[in-house]
């Protein structure tokens, strides 16, 4: 039964790396507030917490890929699924990350120099789909 649950997760992960466009990325905003680090897929408004940065990325990767594979499964296509958090936000995040990136050049502990946006591999996230 184990072998078998195995072999269907890694069905499942097979099936949504193949089903994300070759041209798709990921994209991910990280932030600390109040000493917990969260962590924002932009394109899909689903964040994780944790209290470290990797930690608040792998909660997001998995619940990503957990929401990406019931897309799947529901059979429909990729661009589907995606769901962007408003355009407000977004460019908060941007201005946010510019001007992050300016305060870490002068080695600041302002809140602003701990935020961080990148992009996450296809591989983070469908290793974590299951259904």
């Amino acid at each position: 039964m184990m072998i078998e649950t195995e072999a269907n997760e890694k069905e499942i992960e097979d099936r949504v790396a193949a089903w994300i466009p070759d041209d798709f990325d990921f994209r991910v905003a990280t932030k600390r507030i109040d000493g917990e680090w969260f962590a924002l897929a932009v394109d899909f408004d689903i964040t994780g917490k944790g209290v470290t940065r990797a930690a608040a990325v792998r909660q997001m990767a998995e619940l990503l890929g957990l929401y990406l594979a019931a897309y799947l499964v529901d059979g429909v296509e990729f661009y589907g699924a995606v769901r962007p958090v408003p355009s407000r936000m977004r460019f908060r995040i941007q201005m946010e990350s510019a001007v992050g990136r300016l305060i870490s050049r002068l080695n600041s502990s302002l809140s602003l120099s701990r935020e961080n946006n990148y992009i996450l591999p296809v591989s983070e996230v469908a290793v974590h789909a299951r259904c």
